[in-house]
């Protein structure tokens, strides 16, 4: 006999969606399918032949039907759950109310977040991105354009990655911001000791940690660039750092385009073109992003955002510290009917 709890999981539910993902061979589309049509796991694995044809192929029919597989679906939901009370954390569901709103925007969102904050802080979010090998100006660059945006109020949102996406973080902090870091890996699952260190640190300040893998996943080269897609998807806008032309910044990049998002860059002085890695962010600033597009050869979904507006630049400079309320105050009119408290201009540290 079926077990209470198990029929009486709502499908939409983290606890249905984690089972689903455990069921080996459901992928997005059967999942989509049996959500539009079923309620709770408990009709779904008791439903007719006729109705559940409509969802599943016969190896994931006979998956679903198959008592041992579903029995250990259950347990596998059962001790992510666990594990997140153990640790402090949360697993959210794409149908949750909490769930971040700008990533049901995403092609695919995901169907689960694993959490640790307050995903409220995502209301005003701008991401930070950049290579793991800054120079000197880079890291100046950084450090200040991270700590202006956190004064005035935005949550810095980055990777946790060695580099651009670490000083961003510990800068935010310094001044007493908020900032978010998104893994490419298992919440409890980091690459370093300084990483983890540095995780503690954020939701210790009150800022947050999410992913979109489970508790002891490993990160993949895959993981790396879907999580790229939920730091600019999170956020309102892009501020890419430095990068070489071909790192995995640029995927960032392409992501915020295809979101429709705007990217913003320092203005790189004359004297630090002999750095060949300021010379993306200057590129970004100077060409179109149609010329951008065929730079990179980029395909797919990110072409109809590209198509919709070629002769616009590619990413906005930002020229010194005096151009910082210009800006703050073109991202702040991309929220939804919320004012942000400003502050004075003669309050923002110069960055460069």
């Amino acid at each position: 006999m079926l077990d209470t709890k198990l029929a009486d999981t709502p499908l939409r539910s983290a606890m249905g969606l984690m089972m689903l993902d455990a069921i080996k061979g459901v992928g997005r589309v059967a999942v989509h399918k049996a959500l539009n049509t079923f309620e709770t796991f408990g009709e779904l694995i008791t439903a007719d032949d006729e109705a559940i044809k409509a969802c599943f192929n016969t190896k994931q029919r006979d998956a679903i039907r198959d008592e041992k597989i579903v029995d250990a679906a259950y347990k596998h939901a059962f001790k992510e759950t666990s594990r997140a009370a153990q640790i402090g954390a949360y697993i959210v569901s794409l149908y949750d109310a909490d769930y971040p709103e700008r990533l049901k925007a995403l092609e695919e969102p995901p169907f689960l977040l694993y959490t640790s904050g307050d995903l409220s802080l995502l209301d005003n979010a701008v991401a930070f991105v950049g290579t793991r090998e800054p120079t000197q100006f880079g890291e100046k660059v950084a450090w200040g354009m991270a700590s202006a945006f956190a004064e005035d109020g935005w949550c810095v949102v980055s990777g946790l990655a060695r580099g651009v996406d670490a000083l961003c973080h510990r800068a935010t902090l310094e001044v007493g911001g908020t900032t978010c870091a998104v893994l490419p890996s298992g919440l409890d699952v980091y690459t370093s000791g300084a990483a983890m260190d540095l995780a503690r640190r954020i939701c210790e300040n009150g800022g947050l940690i999410v992913s979109e893998l489970g508790f002891g996943q490993e990160a993949n080269k895959g993981s790396y660039i879907d999580r790229d897609r939920l730091i600019t998807g999170l956020s309102l806008a892009t501020v890419f750092i430095q990068g070489e032309t071909h790192s995995g910044s640029m995927h960032s990049v392409r992501y915020a385009t295809a979101q429709g998002k705007p990217v913003f860059v320092p203005n790189i002085p004359e004297k630090f073109l002999s750095e060949d890695i300021n010379h993306t962010a200057r590129d970004l600033s100077r060409m179109t992003i149609g010329q951008i597009a065929s730079r990179f050869e980029w395909t797919g979904s990110v072409m109809e955002a590209v198509q919709r507006d070629p002769n616009r630049l590619a990413a906005d400079a930002i020229m010194n510290r005096d151009d910082y309320p210009r800006v703050f105050e073109e991202i702040r009119a991309l929220l939804p009917q919320r004012q942000m408290r400003q502050q004075q201009a003669f309050d923002i540290a110069a960055t460069f």
